[in-house]
């Protein structure tokens, strides 16, 4: 069976889909915030309540990122499909057997989407939806600009309670704040961390698939620990990030540089050595 003849209830699902729970969070957000004590609802009463509407089109700004991280991320097709005829026996082209076909390289199937994706990263339980080659950017963008929004109101929790009154007081007047806080330090702790982990994999042109299962990956599994054929500068990892999906990039060779394989440039291999490791930790 091909993708294109998967019935449409089985083109996503996640095992764990944390989506819903993202939405209503942020909808439960937006309503208490206007009952907390902050720099942020004290502003709406001024003559020209700048950071109140700032706060607001930002938030908006923040739900469209993330809508686009919820959208195609780049389902194989049967047009990217490698033709058989193609496949030699020295190929490293892997043959899914729930797609029936052989699919590019840094493609992976995924169980929960139940399709293969180019350049698959991850099933991520927020979107519900995988991260791939066509939403991997606007993945990205909606954790920068996530970080920004949830550093940005948890300063003003936190430094709007620092007021002299006794403790019932306190409590009265900061119940909003206490309600609110813990949800912001984790999602900015969270998407920072989602941030600065596909911000160096971006730089360096790899995925978390690739690192997590390099040593069962076909065309991986045969190069030297530290080297990623994929690498082609930091400059060209990051122009062909941000234009993959516009060029409908896809992956048919592995190049590998064997100046590289012979461990002739020691300080690179063990700095992506060590990169990998930490993706690995972060995710």
């Amino acid at each position: 069976m091909s993708h294109e003849d998967l019935p449409p209830d089985q083109v996503k699902g996640s095992l764990i889909n944390l989506a819903p729970f993202m939405v209503l969070i942020h909808l439960v957000s937006v309503l208490v915030i206007p009952f907390t004590e902050t720099r942020f609802t004290t502003s709406f009463y001024r003559d020209f309540p700048l950071f109140y509407y700032f706060v607001y089109v930002y938030w908006g700004v923040m739900v469209k990122c993330y809508s686009s991280c919820c959208s195609n991320p780049g389902f194989v097709t049967n047009e990217q499909a490698i033709p058989p005829e193609e496949i030699t026996k020295d190929s490293c082209h892997f043959f899914c057997q729930e797609c029936q076909m052989y699919i590019p390289y840094r493609a992976s199937h995924c169980r929960s989407c139940k399709r293969c994706i180019l350049r698959r990263d991850h099933h991520c339980p927020w979107t519900g939806i995988c991260i791939g080659r066509d939403n991997h950017l606007a993945f990205l963008i909606w954790t920068f600009v996530e970080s920004i929004l949830m550093f940005i109101v948890s300063i003003d929790l936190i430094s709007s309670v620092f007021v002299y009154c006794s403790p019932l007081e306190w409590i009265s007047r900061f119940k909003a704040n206490i309600f609110m806080l813990p949800f912001t330090l984790f999602s900015f702790t969270m998407v920072t961390l989602l941030f600065i982990t596909h911000f160096l994999m971006m730089m360096n042109n790899t995925t978390t698939w690739e690192s997590k299962r390099r040593e069962t990956i076909t065309y991986l599994r045969d190069i030297p620990l530290g080297i990623n054929p994929f690498d082609k500068g930091t400059k060209e990892n990051i122009k062909e990030f941000l234009f993959m999906k516009y060029y409908q990039t896809t992956w048919k060779t592995v190049q590998i540089n064997l100046s590289l394989a012979d461990f002739e440039n020691e300080q690179k291999i063990l700095s992506r050595y060590l990169m990998e490791k930490f993706i690995k930790l972060a995710t």
